[in-house]
């Protein structure tokens, strides 16, 4: 009995992909141009910030505060139409 919960335990190991289990990176380059701010609210919610840039674009800024020391945070540039013009992904 125990060697076949071991080997059943090792199929299961082989059929999941490699890394922690997260979500995979998310293809922003195949985004920009169809993307909209409306998608962008679906996928992560009410924006942390607003900034207005030249020429009627919009930076919209998500955070996620990861204890005291670090945060990840998305910015996307939107133009007038609300299409993604470009993302910029970091920690601060």
């Amino acid at each position: 009995m125990p060697r076949i919960l071991l080997i059943g335990l090792l199929l299961a190991m082989l059929a999941l992909p490699p890394g922690c289990g997260g979500k995979p990176a998310t293809d922003w380059q195949s985004r920009v141009g169809a993307y909209t701010f409306a998608d962008a609210e679906r996928e992560y919610g009410k924006p942390n910030g607003k900034q207005d840039l030249s020429d009627d674009r919009v930076m919209y800024l998500w955070y996620d505060q990861r204890g005291s020391g670090w945060k990840n945070v998305l910015s996307l540039i939107f133009d007038s139409s609300g299409k993604l013009l470009a993302v910029d992904r970091n920690q601060r």
